[in-house]
C-alpha cells in the first residue's frame, strides 16, 4: 500500500480496514496495488477534485475493499454489490457511519453501472456527498483498470493534467493491451464527473 504518513489521523481506521481485507480478500496483491494507483491519481489531480484527507482515506479504504465481494459472489457475479453489502454490514468501530456509506458506495461503483439516484445508499446522500462518491469512484474505476491483468504491469500511475484533458501514461500498448482497453471502457464516470477527456498514452 502507498505511504500515507500524511494522514496518520486515520491509522486506527486503516488498521481496522486492513484486518477486514485480510479476512475476506482473495487476492490481496491486486487490491493493494490498485490502492497505490488510486492514491497516486488522487494526489496528481488534487487541484481538480479539491478533496481533503478524509476523502483520501475513503478512497484508500474503498480501493482495498472493492473486491471483498468475491468471497460471497458465485463466480464473481455482482461482486461489486456484495462488496457494498459486506462493508455496510460490518460493525466498524473506528469509521463513522457516514464515512462507511461513502466507502461502500465507492467500492460498489468500481465496475458496471454508474451512480444513480435510484440506487440504495446513493439515494440517501445529499448533493455534496454524492459528488464525493462520483469523484472517488471514478478514480477507483481507472485505478482498477490499470491492473486489469492483475499482474501489476503498470507499476505507477503517471498522470498529467493538461486542463482540457488528462493523460495517463502506460507502458507499450502491445504489453499493456488489456489495461489500455480497460481504461477506455471504465473511464466513463471519470469523464462525466470531471468534464474532461481521459487519454491513455504509451510511456
Amino acid at each position: 500500500m502507498a505511504d500515507n504518513s500524511d494522514s496518520d489521523d486515520f491509522s486506527e481506521a486503516r488498521a481496522e480496514v486492513l484486518a477486514f481485507v485480510k479476512k475476506h480478500e482473495m487476492e490481496p496483491e491486486h487490491v493493494h496495488h490498485v490502492c497505490k494507483l488510486a492514491l497516486q491519481i488522487f494526489d496528481s489531480l488534487q487541484p481538480r477534485h479539491n478533496l481533503d484527507a478524509r476523502a483520501k482515506f475513503a478512497l484508500e479504504a474503498a480501493s482495498l475493499m472493492h473486491d471483498v465481494g468475491w468471497s460471497k459472489a458465485t463466480g464473481g457475479k455482482e461482486h461489486h454489490k456484495r462488496s457494498y453489502e459486506m462493508i455496510l454490514a460490518h460493525p466498524w468501530k473506528m469509521i463513522a457511519p457516514d464515512d462507511v456509506l461513502i466507502i461502500a458506495l465507492v467500492a460498489r461503483y468500481h465496475r458496471k453501472s454508474l451512480p444513480s439516484p435510484e440506487h440504495d445508499g446513493f439515494a440517501d446522500l445529499d448533493k455534496r456527498p454524492r459528488e464525493t462518491v462520483c469523484k472517488l469512484a471514478s478514480l477507483l474505476r481507472v485505478a482498477d483498470a490499470l491492473d486489469r491483468s492483475h499482474r501489476r504491469k503498470v507499476s505507477d500511475a503517471v498522470v498529467k493534467d493538461l486542463h482540457r484533458h488528462v493523460q495517463i501514461m502506460l507502458g507499450p500498448e502491445t504489453y499493456c493491451q488489456s489495461e489500455h482497453e480497460a481504461v477506455d471502457k471504465k473511464k466513463d464516470l471519470f469523464e462525466k464527473t470531471y468534464g474532461v477527456e481521459l487519454l491513455c498514452l504509451p510511456h
